[in-house]
């Protein structure tokens, strides 16, 4: 029986940005750097794709997405094929449903995907490689390429309070778990420590390990001194640094937890507050090994507006069968 393989790898943003797409996914509204991707991708002339599928939060002014289309329409090859679709940060059934419609899957061994994940909610994406994962056979070669606008934060975010809503699984990162078995945690930090700290109580984990950026988002404010993360740091078996450019380190790293964890008997869950490249990592690593559940957090609170800083991370993932050779 064959067996699908996920290899994720590191690259660059000026490497790949002319190459040609099949599909590109991307997310209007919550931050202004949400066209920083698509305006740098329009601007290298050499970038094309067959078509655009936009996810709209509900709030976008239809004026400034208008803007947005004409950049849109600059990339795509001939006329333009754009469809839109306004969700809610916390939906995810209509992502299935547009991706039903308009992604082709017939007669197609190889198909290259472009996804903008810089303001996606992390339902979005998880829920976009599920889909992918779920849909084509193992014989297909998908080949995903994920971009990530870096952004500039203001001091504020740091400062926020927030408060719970609920403590639920990423969709397609359930898991598996058994009741008797102990459990390891992974958490990857972010400016809510507090939010971590009551996951951390609700499943009274017996191991942890806690990733931290090897960047300072907030010099004034580090994310090791965030109240909650330094107890959480003080009790973990092992705390990392791994840089936010490197969702391929972030993979690896907790892969390797994970399978050593698991070899003990152990459930595994990661608890992924932030940045997006470490959340990414961490839905791949159960796409990847389906055992390893994924949690996230609703709160009432969302960060303020996100600039772009300029540097923009990218990302190349593979489903690939192992036994299969694009020939």
């Amino acid at each position: 029986m064959s067996e699908r393989s996920i290899r994720v790898c590191d690259t660059s943003f000026t490497t790949i940005k002319d190459k040609t797409y099949d599909c590109l996914i991307l997310a209007v509204g919550a931050e202004s750097r949400c066209c920083h991707v698509v305006k740098s991708l329009y601007g290298g002339n050499n970038c094309k794709v067959a078509q655009i599928i936009v996810l709209r939060y509900p709030d976008v002014d239809d004026r400034e997405y208008q803007k947005i289309k004409k950049n849109l329409s600059g990339i795509c090859h001939n006329k333009p094929d754009i469809c839109e679709m306004k969700l809610a940060s916390d939906s995810y059934e209509g992502i299935y449903d547009i991706l039903n419609e308009r992604v082709n899957r017939t007669g197609r061994r190889a198909l290259s995907i472009a996804i903008d994940y810089s303001c996606m909610s992390r339902v979005w994406y998880a829920a976009l490689l599920y889909w992918y994962y779920l849909k084509f056979r193992q014989s297909d070669l998908l080949c995903f390429t994920f971009f990530y606008a870096k952004g500039q934060y203001t001091n504020d975010i740091a400062t926020k309070d927030v408060i719970i809503k609920e403590i639920r699984a990423v969709p397609g990162c359930v898991g598996c778990s058994s009741r008797q078995a102990n459990t390891a945690a992974i958490f990857c930090l972010g400016f809510y420590g507090y939010m971590s700290l009551c996951v951390y109580d609700e499943l009274e984990p017996n191991e942890i390990y806690t990733i931290l950026t090897s960047e300072k988002p907030l010099r004034k404010y580090p994310i090791e001194d965030q109240p909650g993360n330094k107890e959480l740091i003080d009790r973990s078996t092992r705390s990392m640094k791994i840089s936010v450019g490197s969702v391929e380190g972030a993979f690896r790293q907790m892969m390797e937890i994970a399978k050593y964890r698991q070899l003990k008997g152990e459930n595994v869950t990661i608890v992924p507050m932030g940045p997006k490249p470490h959340i990414l990592a961490s839905i791949l690593v159960a796409l990847a090994n389906h055992d390893v559940c994924v949690m996230r957090v609703r709160h009432d609170q969302y960060t303020s507006d996100v600039t772009p800083a300029g540097e923009i991370i990218a990302t190349e993932v593979k489903f690939v069968d192992i036994n299969y050779e694009d020939k």
